[in-house]
């Protein structure tokens, strides 16, 4: 089973904390209540590689 680290580093986060903190700045939530919200199953083949570009930075609403 992958690891939220595992799919931290395979979508270009520095590390899974890194991720966390960008996903919840984004979403107002964790990566992990977001899967347990959605009955989302952990990640089942370690070998299969996420190909999905990183998220940008954020950028504040500029007022």
């Amino acid at each position: 089973m992958a690891s939220l680290a595992d799919v931290a580093h395979s979508t270009g986060f520095v590390d899974q904390a890194h991720l966390t903190r960008t996903f919840r700045s984004r979403l107002d939530i964790t990566p992990a209540q977001w899967r347990n919200s959605r009955h989302v199953a952990r990640i089942q083949d370690e070998g299969a590689v996420i190909r999905q570009e990183p998220v940008p930075p954020h950028q504040g609403s500029g007022q």
